[in-house]
C-alpha cells in the first residue's frame, strides 16, 4: 500500500506546489507574460511605423520600456532581470542610430542615456564603466577650435579644415565649417587604449559618421578618425591613409557676461 501512495503523491506534486504558491504570484506571472507579449508586438509595430514616418520615436521608446518592465516583472533571477534591462538598452541604441538627429536628436539621446542608467543601476559590474563614460563626456563639453589638421600625413591650411571646430553639447557633437555644420551623436569608450570615439547622425537625408580615437591633453583635444563603419585607427597619425584625418583642437573658453 505504501508504494501506490508515493506514486499518487508524485503525480499530484505539480498541483500541490501550484496551490501552495501565493495566489497573487500565479496571477502576476500570467499577467506579466501577456503584457510582455503585447508590449513586444506594439514595439515592433511602432518601429515599422516610425521608419515609415507614421509614428514618433517616443512611441518606440514607450513600448520598449513597457516591454522591459513587463519582462522584469515575470523574471526571478538577477541575471534575467539584468538581461531584460540590457534588451531595452539595445533597442534604444538601435533607435538612436536610425533617427534623424536634427528633428529628434535630444529626444532619442535622452532615451538612450536613460537606458544606459537603468542598465548600470541593475548591473553593478558595468556601473564603473558607465561612470567613466559620463566623466569623459563632461570633459568634452564645450567648443573646440581646430589648430592643426592633417590628411594622409599632409598638413592642411586653415581654410581647408574639415571641420573648423567641434562643439559638444550633452551627447551631441556639432562639426562646423564655414557657414555649414553637421550634427552627430557621440559614443565614447574611454576604457579602450587608445580611447575610442564615434560621431554619427542622420542629417536631413544623408548620414554622417566618423570612427576614431582621442585623447585630452590639458586644453587640447587630439582626434584621429576616418569615415564611419571602417576600421578604427590605432595610433595618432594620418600618414599612409588618405581616409585618415588627424586634428589638434584647443578648447574655446566661454565668455563670461559682465554685470549690467
Amino acid at each position: 500500500m505504501f508504494a501506490p501512495r508515493i506514486t499518487w503523491l508524485h503525480g499530484c506534486l505539480p498541483l500541490i506546489i501550484l496551490l501552495s504558491w501565493p495566489e497573487h504570484s500565479v496571477g502576476q506571472l500570467v499577467t506579466a507574460e501577456s503584457m510582455r507579449n503585447s508590449a513586444r508586438g506594439a514595439y515592433e509595430r511602432a518601429v515599422l511605423e516610425s521608419e515609415a514616418g507614421a509614428a514618433l520615436p517616443e512611441d518606440v521608446y514607450d513600448w520598449s520600456k513597457r516591454w522591459m518592465e513587463a519582462e522584469r516583472a515575470m523574471l526571478v533571477t538577477k541575471d534575467q532581470w539584468i538581461l531584460a534591462t540590457k534588451g531595452h538598452l539595445h533597442r534604444m541604441t538601435s533607435l538612436r542610430q536610425r533617427s534623424n538627429i536634427e528633428r529628434v536628436g535630444h529626444d532619442v539621446d535622452y532615451y538612450y542615456l536613460e537606458a544606459q542608467s537603468l542598465f548600470a543601476r541593475a548591473n553593478p559590474a558595468v556601473r564603473k564603466h558607465y561612470e567613466m563614460i559620463e566623466s569623459e563626456r563632461r570633459k568634452l563639453q564645450g567648443r573646440w577650435k581646430v589648430e592643426t589638421a592633417q590628411e594622409n600625413g599632409k598638413a592642411m591650411k586653415g581654410k581647408e579644415y574639415r571641420p573648423a571646430s567641434l562643439e559638444v553639447i550633452g551627447g551631441h557633437a556639432r562639426l562646423r565649417r564655414g557657414t555649414g555644420s553637421v550634427l552627430g551623436f557621440i559614443t565614447l569608450s574611454p576604457s579602450s587604449e587608445p580611447k575610442a570615439i564615434d560621431v554619427f547622425g542622420l542629417n536631413r537625408d544623408f548620414f554622417f559618421g566618423k570612427t576614431g580615437i582621442y585623447r585630452i591633453d590639458g586644453d587640447r583635444l587630439v582626434v584621429c578618425w576616418r569615415n564611419h563603419k571602417r576600421d578604427r585607427p590605432v595610433r595618432f597619425s594620418s600618414a599612409g591613409d588618405k581616409d585618415l584625418q588627424l586634428l589638434v583642437m584647443k578648447r574655446v573658453k566661454s565668455k563670461k557676461k559682465g554685470r549690467d
